[in-house]
């Protein structure tokens, strides 16, 4: 009985598919590899700062008794912080985060929001640190406000709410928040273009209350208009709405 073999061509197909299936393999079990150190970083560093498990939220030491070295503020381009591997929290947040900020990543007083701000203004230069500063000054207003209200939903120190904002304003917060819009603004990079949306964002959800600065600030966001790619420029346009209306 006469057996067709298999041709070259079908020879050559099933090795390839078992090269390009073991390539798979080999990239899966990397990025699971890399995905899981940075998994037990990021535990090790939460149980440093707090001496508590994030998992289990029992007490808890690190394993480690070396610091782990996290990613270092320095001189580095955007654009090579695009392509940086490393997606851990930068040293210089860490150590903002351990000396203003609670349990919940947030600033729970006036005056440590005024520490904070003198300490951001001096120090933080890069996008990725500007994002989490962002991140723990809403935090840190809307946290606060909740606190106004009791059980039963009725207002009892809606003026610890408004304290926050206004020491805001006071320590320039919305001129260093402005100054970091101007600067982003004039870029098109991927990175610059999402950091301008949360700042526009973050604007949109917290006004100035002084009127003489909400007239300063109307009148610098007017003036960055045309700097603004489309989607950006929609946001500011609702913004500057939001100032003339009130």
């Amino acid at each position: 009985m006469y057996v067709k073999s298999p041709s070259l061509s079908c020879i050559m197909t099933s090795i390839d598919r078992k090269q390009a299936f073991r390539d798979l393999l080999i990239a899966q079990e990397e990025s699971f590899r890399t995905l899981t150190t940075e998994f037990h970083q990021q535990v090790e560093c939460y149980i440093k700062r707090t001496n508590q498990n994030p998992l289990t939220k029992k007490v808890s030491s690190a394993a480690q008794k070396e610091t782990i070295i996290l990613r270092n503020v320095s001189p580095t381009t955007q654009q090579s912080l695009l392509q940086s591997k490393c997606l851990l929290i930068s040293q210089l947040c860490m150590d903002l985060t351990r000396s203003f900020c609670n349990d919940q990543g947030s600033l729970s007083s006036v005056e440590i929001m005024q520490q904070f701000l003198q300490a951001v203004k001096n120090k933080v230069r890069l996008v990725e640190d500007k994002v989490q500063v962002l991140f723990i000054l809403d935090s840190s207003m809307v946290h606060r406000r909740s606190k106004d209200f009791n059980v039963a939903g009725r207002q009892v120190r809606a003026e610890d709410g408004l304290t926050m904002l206004q020491v805001f304003e006071l320590e320039e917060g919305f001129d260093q928040i402005l100054e970091w819009l101007a600067l982003s603004c004039s870029y098109r990079d991927p990175i610059s273009l999402e950091f301008t949306s949360l700042v526009l964002h973050f604007l949109l959800k917290h006004q100035a209350q002084e009127t003489a600065l909400r007239k300063t600030l109307l009148a610098r966001l007017q003036q960055l208009v045309a700097f603004l790619e489309e989607d950006n420029k929609l946001l500011l346009k609702e913004i500057i709405d939001m100032y003339r209306k009130s």
